[in-house]
């Protein structure tokens, strides 16, 4: 199962200290709101069939409350990273509108009421609110995210280099989270080539790094956060999904079976 409305940009393998910026769908900055967007397209399309389903189990109701704190906590390090981060060395070149800083405002006032709906969820009667309130930040965080791309994303490239954000983006890097890459990568399902190929090439992260520590924290974000997404689109597969988690766990404990 993919996101819905999720696409797939071309890859670029560009060095980060490069002179040129690769292209804009490439950047760090997109990608980060390519998730922000397939993590509130696929919790509507959950919240949608639990509203409409004709009953829901408690699990996908705890499920679902795990997994909106995931999405709600992205979207505020994001925001936290663009206000304390890029905006102020960017406004060093480019007059930037303070309407971006009070739509941050706005959406966080919003995504406080979403998350208050969907941690209220005891029982299918509850649902209908929280996907209003859910849709109602996206509905806001749609066109603000475009208009980033559409003039912040190139005012900053037309002004800077990549290198000069190079310091910016490795630090950010080293201090993530382990389970903010393997999110900033979900849409991509399983096809880690494609995340190496970005996190290597544009993000600089050295390739024995992905391909150990990272990789391992890509397969247990799987088993605590991203396999949650398919089961609630479709409770049919919770089985399947139980199942892996029991043998990821045996592997981590060394059993054999």
């Amino acid at each position: 199962l993919k996101c819905q409305g999720a696409t797939r940009p071309r890859l670029q393998r560009p060095s980060i200290m490069g002179k040129d910026w690769v292209p804009a769908e490439s950047s760090g900055w997109m990608w980060a709101h390519h998730a922000i967007r397939a993590d509130f397209e696929d919790t509507l399309i959950i919240l949608a069939r639990m509203r409409d389903a004709p009953k829901i189990e408690p699990w996908e109701i705890d499920e679902l409350k795990l997994w909106f704190a995931r999405v709600s906590e992205n979207v505020h390090h994001h925001h936290d990273n663009e206000e304390k981060v890029f905006f102020p060395k960017i406004r060093e070149r480019v007059a930037l509108p303070e309407r971006l800083t009070a739509d941050h405002k706005t959406m966080l006032a919003a995504l406080t009421e979403a998350d208050a709906a969907v941690n209220a969820i005891r029982s299918q009667s509850d649902v209908s609110k929280a996907y209003t309130k859910v849709k109602a930040v996206q509905d806001m965080m749609l066109p603000h995210l475009k208009e980033e791309e559409d003039d912040t994303l190139p005012a900053m490239m037309k002004q800077f280099t990549p290198k000069d954000f190079a310091p910016i983006e490795q630090k950010m890097v080293k201090a993530m989270a382990w389970y903010e890459l393997p999110h900033f990568y979900r849409r991509l399902e399983d096809d880690f080539a494609a995340k190496r190929s970005h996190g290597v090439g544009h993000l600089g992260i050295p390739g024995f790094v992905f391909g150990g520590p990272i990789k391992k924290n890509m397969d247990r974000y799987d088993v605590e956060y991203g396999w949650y997404v398919h089961e609630l689109k479709d409770p049919a597969l919770k089985p399947k999904y139980d199942n892996l988690r029991m043998q990821y766990h045996a592997k981590k404990r060394g059993c054999c079976g």
